[in-house]
């Protein structure tokens, strides 16, 4: 699930919540990068769940209709990978 940190400067920041303490929150804006962001908790505005999916724009695409309902079978399955 992808969080939208909008700073009090108007910045918009959509990634991954990795940690956080009483000062920082610590977000990864990629997960097939090591970078992350820190943002000072006192620099917040607001901050909610994010609307947009993490899967890139397209990626379905690719596939055909039965490898999508192939997909959507075994997400709906409830098995869990390397199973």
């Amino acid at each position: 699930q992808q969080t939208l940190l909008v700073t009090k400067a108007g910045d918009d920041i959509t990634g991954r919540i990795l940690s956080e303490d009483g000062r920082n929150v610590v977000v990864s804006l990629n997960p097939l990068t090591p970078d992350r962001v820190i943002v000072a908790k006192d620099e917040l505005k607001s901050r909610s769940v994010s609307k947009v999916s993490p899967m890139p724009e397209g990626t379905v695409n690719v596939l055909t209709q039965e490898e999508i309902l192939d997909l959507l079978a075994w997400l709906e399955s409830g098995v869990k990978p390397g199973k």
